[in-house]
Order: structure tokens, then C-alpha cells, then sequence
């Protein structure tokens, strides 16, 4: 269920997608923060919109290629959570999963942004007490 699987936000800063915008054409962007429940989305025309996991999940990839080798960790029902890495991506089947525990499965993008865990050593340290 999405409900187990929703990615801590800090994974999907530094994310990569594309976006059609009616009469304006397709424009690349980056997820350069998050706030809340909302992911702040700057374009390469400098433009930038807020979006919710939900709209941002259904976005376009710009370089899905970058996603090989990221950490995940996805929440099965009645089984518990386990932790792997994406092994590959193509256009035909996805993401390939590589769990630690042997087990792989193929994800299509918006399965596979939901279950990312953040890079490790990119992460802002929050301040004591902060």
C-alpha cells in the first residue's frame, strides 16, 4: 500500500524530471526543496511550482539513469519492510529492485520515487535543537 510507502523528502531533493506545460512546451526541471507535504520544482526557464508527492511522482524523468544505485527501502504487507538497491532501468521494464534479502522486482517509476531513501553524506545536518 502507498500508505507504508512514502519516501522521506530529503530522497527526492536533487530529482530530475520533465513536464509538459499546454502551450508552452516541455521543460526540464529540479527538485531543489521541500516544504511540508509540498516538493518546490525550479525549471530551467527559471520558473518554479510547489507540488505534492502525488503530482510529483507522475512526472516525467529527465535522467531515470541517475536513479541506479539508489538505496531503497519499501514496506510489504504482512511481511514487514525490506531494504535493497535499483540493480538497472530501461525504457521497456523499469526499474529493476535488487532487495538485500534476494528477492527483485520491477517497478515503474512513480512505484519506485515513492520507496527511495535519501543519498547518503548529501543530506543537511539540522542544527542542535533545531
Amino acid at each position: 500500500s502507498d500508505a507504508f510507502n512514502v519516501p522521506p523528502p530529503a530522497a527526492l531533493v536533487g530529482l530530475a524530471v520533465r513536464k509538459l506545460f499546454p502551450r508552452h512546451g516541455t521543460f526540464s526541471g529540479t527538485v531543489v526543496s521541500h516544504h511540508a507535504s509540498l516538493f518546490r520544482v525550479l525549471y530551467s526557464d527559471g520558473d518554479e511550482e510547489d507540488v505534492p508527492l502525488a503530482a510529483l511522482v507522475k512526472l516525467a524523468l529527465a535522467a531515470p539513469q541517475h536513479l541506479v544505485g539508489r538505496r531503497v527501502s519499501k514496506h510489504f504487507p504482512g511481511l514487514g519492510r525490506f531494504e535493497g538497491a535499483v540493480a538497472s532501468h530501461s525504457s521497456r521494464d523499469g526499474f529493476l529492485v535488487q532487495y538485500d534479502d534476494g528477492d527483485e522486482e520491477h517497478l515503474a517509476p512513480p512505484q519506485l520515487l515513492r520507496i527511495l531513501l535519501p543519498v547518503k553524506g548529501k543530506g543537511r545536518k539540522k542544527a542542535c535543537g533545531a
